[in-house]
């Protein structure tokens, strides 16, 4: 018997990835460190482990740059965010006749928490309160880590204190996407005032 629980997320986002591999494995990076959180574990604890998926490699100097792009933004995170990566798996065969595959490095996000900590996306009940916790990125797009640090470190202070009763990190689908499938999970229902 154990009270250990295993929680593992992903990120990644291939309309910012196609922009800018280095920003896509940097918020692929933060994604997976923020789901992790809203499931109600410590990012300072996880481990990372990362899937690279690029076009074939030819003489065009571009189809290499992409896999190293990825690989820095990543790294960059890593270091700033002070979390290793213990591994990962590469594939450089994305292309079938004139077609390539997005660049792909997709971050996984992996620890172990106490289970009486781990929460759902669903709410519980109605008149809880919904909160929303932002991040602002720097002027070059880039994450501002030390804000998200602050932020995981409050959400995961919230949910141990039982503050925070259903989390959900915002994808690329928005406020909109996460606010809908956060309610439909208890048919709660949510109403909503936005300034």
């Amino acid at each position: 018997y154990t009270d250990t629980a295993s929680i593992m997320a992903f990120g990644y986002n291939p309309y910012v990835a196609s922009w800018s591999p280095y920003h896509g494995a940097a918020y692929a990076v933060v994604e997976a460190a923020a789901k992790v959180v809203a499931a109600g574990a410590r990012y300072d604890r996880m481990r990372y482990s990362y899937q690279e998926y690029f076009e074939r490699m030819t003489h065009n100097p571009e189809s290499w740059g992409k896999p190293l792009a990825a690989l820095l933004g990543a790294l960059k995170m890593q270091v700033e965010l002070g979390l290793p990566s213990i591994g990962g798996k590469d594939s450089m065969s994305g292309t079938f006749q004139q077609i390539n595959v997005p660049p792909m490095l997709m971050a996984f996000g992996i620890t172990t928490v106490n289970a009486s900590t781990v929460i759902s996306t669903d709410l519980k009940a109605p008149g809880h309160r919904l909160y929303l916790i932002r991040h602002t990125p720097r002027e070059n797009y880039m994450p501002d880590t030390e804000q998200l640090k602050r932020n995981f470190t409050f959400v995961s202070d919230e949910i141990e204190r039982g503050k925070i009763l259903a989390a959900w990190s915002v994808g690329f689908g928005g406020v909109a996407e996460g606010l809908a499938k956060m309610a439909f999970g208890n048919e709660v229902g949510a109403e909503v005032t936005m300034d």
